[in-house]
C-alpha cells in the first residue's frame, strides 16, 4: 500500500505547535502600531511647524506629489534645479 499517513489523533497528541504564525501576527500588530505612531508624528510636526515662524521655504512637489520644505541652503541646493535654487535661497 502507499505511505503511511499520521492519523489525526497522533496530530492532536502532539505537543510541538507551530510559533510562526502568531508570532508574525503579533509582529504584523506592532508594526501597524509603529506606523500609525509614525504618521501621528508627522501629523504633529506639520502642526508645530505651521504655527512656529520656522524659516522654510516650499520645494517643488515630491514624485508622489506632497508638499515639501527646506529649511537650509543645503537642502535647497541639492533639491532644486539651479537656476531657481538662488530665489529660494534668497526668501531663505
Amino acid at each position: 500500500m502507499g505511505p503511511e499517513q499520521p492519523s489525526s489523533k497522533a496530530a492532536s497528541l502532539d505537543p510541538v505547535v507551530d510559533p510562526i504564525p502568531r508570532l508574525f501576527a503579533e509582529f504584523q500588530a506592532l508594526v501597524d502600531r509603529h506606523e500609525a505612531a509614525l504618521a501621528c508624528c508627522d501629523r504633529l510636526e506639520a502642526t508645530l511647524l505651521g504655527q512656529m515662524d520656522y524659516p522654510r521655504v516650499p520645494l517643488p512637489p515630491d514624485w508622489d506629489g506632497s508638499h515639501r520644505y527646506a529649511g537650509d541652503s543645503g537642502t535647497i541646493a541639492r533639491v532644486v534645479p539651479s537656476g531657481r535654487h538662488r530665489r529660494l535661497q534668497r526668501v531663505l
